[in-house]
């Protein structure tokens, strides 16, 4: 898995200085990568390149 996330994300930094960040998550099928993390779905993230999402609970005050 950690090999489609590194191929991913190579492919997609093609042309440019540093690579763009893609973020997958599990499904029933193929994993979905996506270029931002997707909100309220760190339980489904299964590997990263770029920036760590932010997996803390919102809290509302």
């Amino acid at each position: 898995m950690i090999a489609l996330v590194l191929l991913l994300a190579g492919l997609s930094g093609c042309g440019g200085d540093k690579p763009a960040p893609i973020y997958c998550y599990r499904t029933l099928a193929a994993p979905d990568c996506y270029a931002q993390p997707q909100p309220g779905e760190a339980h489904r993230l299964i590997g990263y390149y770029g920036p760590p999402p932010d997996t803390s609970p919102k809290t509302t005050d």
